[in-house]
């Protein structure tokens, strides 16, 4: 039997109040899902060990956290747990974990504990994450259209690019940046929109678009300092379009130079001293003041000055030179950026060749690649040149851009530019790819429709059916058309017949920009490895102060590699010398590059010395930068005039020659010395890590003295076993050489009567030279103290 079809005339038989509670169970249900994708890493943050964060840039987050708690309301702008032993004066803007301490202290009641602390954490960027989704879908309303909201929601739900930094447990500020970029833009369209009743009240009118952009500048520089690239975007597009457009675009700009002035005057009580861009300076301020001024001025002499587009043209040349003035102060640093970010993109930098995180999004080892998009977008990059040609075609099918859309394809190409050359492609382009993948799909309907309209007066939904029967007939047998038909007649039936198109490609789109999400399961930064090594580290090590009293100077620090300072510092709650502050703490990053680098035992015990070090951690994650460590480089926590590469590029004599080398390889090779004053008490692993994978923990000790007398220039040997969980069992060798006198003086770190930790050893050292040897027992007072202890050798 045919399906029934419905008349072209046929008016939707829902209700108002049927197609509102449709909709609010449609919105209910894609939030369901939205908040399903975010809660994917449930099991590995609310663990029985405890909460764990998903990546190291949320531990650092999570220290800023900790602290603003203790002195709230009041920011911290210094913190002398990471740093150490001087401290870092941090560098991030405070509003996104102010928030998140704010959430705590309502829940708990002015007085949060940790655990409220840390869980909040864990769940706020999901909460953000959802607003990120809720807020796109207006956005896509307001420039697409009422129904286009459907599939940006459902799009926005499973994109990978907006999945990620929303999810449970990473506290980074990552989704409070595609938050305040949407929220930019909104305001933005506000401020461009055509004012509506000229009879309605000022504040109506331009007061209320002015805050909303002055809060939303304000909001984006608060969370994150680089939105100052796409906030000078605004006053950019807007005297361009006013050099264009004429005195169709006065009064948005006169809106946007006040809410600009507005923004500047907010963020004043938060500047720091100096013109610098590294913090939330008074660079920012002077910036948007400028940037405000120079709008007013456009404003205000438009009309009675520039109504030719030569005098325009001066204007806006005017307006440039201006901006280029106010930024004098921090030309150093933004052509750093700059020429930096375009070096990247041609693989020339040797950190972007060396370096996951910060290689471009479409640029690989000076190759154009698209792994890295995939990974921040899921299959839908490829869509995206799709979503362009259709929302092209629409426009030219509806004629001129509305200033509202203008601007959003301005945006979206200005966010695709900075996205191809720097690493924040995620936090520019996000958004915006939604936008556009969910503007296709609204149009795709009306451009398909139009064209079928001319060969059938079928319904639409028919009408597809049956252009795709045509194609794909041997493909779709016919009673599966049937079904098809009957299950789109009962959806056109139930959300009416022009939503019934859109729905079925915004679903499609869903999938397919899911992708990456369904049937995957998102892995923690962080392996539960190394958090059990860290958890060793805070349970088997003497407590610091410092870690909930930012006020008190800790006892002793842990030299390692940079790249685990910040979850040493959050997860083992001890004080760390290098840590991801880079910017800040360029200091302790060259303090632990020149440890590590050291050929000379005596160098590195200097420099722990010189840090207050007493443990040292030591993994994969270590590579090796050569040259002037001492210059920075672009704010990219980056050291300039320097060569970088991983260690095992290195030639084995030098590599051998390391202190890293000798802590983290000794027992693998033996023709590597071991230490003589770091004792190895704790082996972990690394499960993301390519073996050797370890995660070690050594003690810095004086070591005990083996002295005793041998011929002159005759070689002494010190061997024991050695056994360490996770390692093994091996022999260890300690050599040294008589003096002419033939005395000899050999430091030795493990006891031999007492456990060193997790490590064990054998019942003493046999010290061996020539036909001499003799078992020498010793104390862990002697390791602890640097006891002498004399060695009588017999035949």
């Amino acid at each position: 039997m045919p399906t029934r079809m419905l008349p072209p005339e046929e008016v939707d038989p829902t209700s108002p109040v049927s197609r509102r509670l449709l909709g609010l169970m449609g919105a209910t249900l894609i939030l369901a899902v939205a908040l399903w994708a975010r809660l994917m890493t449930l099991d590995q943050v609310f663990t029985p060990a405890g909460i764990r964060f998903i990546s190291g840039d949320a531990y650092l987050h999570l220290r800023r956290i900790l602290i603003t708690a203790q002195s709230y309301p009041v920011v911290p702008y210094a913190d002398n747990y990471n740093g150490f032993p001087i401290g870092i004066e941090i560098n991030w803007p405070p509003l996104w974990d102010f928030l998140v301490v704010t959430l705590a202290k309502l829940l708990g009641f002015g007085r949060p504990s940790e655990h409220m602390l840390l869980t909040v954490a864990a769940i706020f960027p999901v909460l953000v994450g959802l607003l990120v989704v809720l807020s796109l879908g207006l956005l896509a309303r307001r420039l697409f259209g009422r129904g286009a909201e459907w599939p940006a929601w459902l799009i926005a739900a499973l994109y990978p690019a907006l999945q990620h930094p929303s999810l449970l447990g990473n506290v980074d500020h990552h989704s409070g940046v595609e938050l305040s970029h949407v929220l930019l833009v909104m305001a933005t369209i506000a401020v461009l929109s055509p004012s509506g009743d000229r009879r309605a009240p000022w504040l109506r009118q331009d007061g209320l678009p002015i805050v909303a952009l002055a809060a939303a500048v304000a909001g984006a520089l608060l969370v994150w300092m680089g939105a100052i690239y796409l906030i000078a975007f605004v006053p950019a597009f807007l005297a361009l379009a006013w050099l264009v457009g004429g005195l169709s675009w006065q009064r948005p700009i006169w809106r946007a130079g006040i809410a600009f002035l507005l923004a500047a005057l907010f963020l004043l009580p938060f500047a720091r001293p100096g013109l610098t861009f590294i913090n939330l300076s008074l660079f920012h301020t002077v910036a948007l003041l400028g940037m405000g001024v120079v709008l007013i001025g456009l404003g205000l002499l438009g009309e009675t000055y520039a109504r030719t587009r030569r005098r325009r043209l001066l204007l806006v040349g005017v307006t440039g030179l201006v901006i280029a003035i106010l930024s004098v102060p921090l030309a150093g640093r933004f052509w750093g950026v700059v020429i930096a970010g375009l070096v990247k993109a041609f693989g020339r930098y040797p950190w972007a060749q060396n370096t996951y995180e910060w290689q471009p999004l479409l640029f690989e080892n000076g190759r154009v690649s698209f792994r890295r998009a995939v990974s921040a977008y899921g299959p839908s990059i490829f869509i995206l040149p799709l979503a362009l040609a259709v929302l092209a075609l629409w426009h030219r099918r509806t004629g001129r851009l509305s200033q509202a859309q203008l601007f959003f394809y301005s945006w979206t190409a200005a966010a695709g530019v900075l996205a191809s050359v720097t690493f924040m492609h995620y936090q520019l382009f996000g958004p915006s790819a939604v936008l556009l993948l969910a503007g296709a799909t609204y149009h795709a309907y009306d451009l398909v429709s139009g064209y079928l309209s001319h060969r059938t007066a079928e319904p639409h939904y028919m009408r597809v059916l049956r252009v795709v029967s045509a194609r794909c007939r041997s493909i779709i047998p016919a009673h599966r058309l049937t079904q098809t038909a009957a299950v789109s007649e009962t959806a056109a039936v139930l959300f009416g017949r022009r939503a019934t198109y859109r729905w079925s490609l915004a679903l499609v789109l869903a999938v397919v920009s899911g992708w990456s999400v369904i049937g995957s399961r998102y892995q923690s930064e962080i392996p539960p490895g190394t958090y059990a090594t860290l958890d060793w580290l805070r349970t088997h090590t003497p407590p610091t102060s410092g870690y909930d009293q930012i006020t008190v100077q800790p006892e002793y620090g842990i030299m390692s590699p940079w790249g685990y300072g910040d979850i040493i510092a959050g997860a083992a709650q001890r004080p760390a010398v290098a840590d991801g502050e880079h910017e800040t703490n360029l200091r302790g990053f060259i303090a632990s590059q020149q440890f590590f680098q050291s050929t000379e035992e005596d160098e590195a015990l200097r420099i722990a010395k010189e840090n207050n070090v007493r443990y040292v951690l030591v993994g994969r994650f270590f590579r090796v930068f050569q040259g002037d460590l001492s210059r920075f480089g672009p704010p990219t926590g980056m050291p300039g005039s320097s060569q970088v590469y991983a260690v095992d590029r290195m030639p084995d004599a030098q590599r051998n020659r390391m202190i890293y080398t000798r802590l983290f390889s000794w027992m693998r090779s033996p023709q590597i010395a071991p230490p003589q004053h770091f004792r190895l008490i704790h082996a972990g692993v690394e499960e993301s890590a390519p073996p050797p994978n370890n995660l070690l923990i050594y003690e810095i000790v004086p070591g005990a003295r083996l002295t005793g007398t041998a011929n002159p220039g005759q070689e002494v040997v010190a061997s024991l076993q050695l056994t360490v969980p996770g390692l093994g069992s091996g022999p260890l060798r300690f050599v040294t050489q008589a003096d002419p006198t033939g005395r000899f003086d050999l430091v030795v770190p493990y006891s031999t009567t007492a456990p060193n930790y997790d490590a064990r050893a054998s019942a003493g050292y046999q010290v061996t030279s020539g036909t001499g040897k003799a078992i020498v027992a010793v104390s862990e007072s002697a390791v602890q103290q640097g006891e002498q202890i004399a060695v009588e050798m017999t035949p």
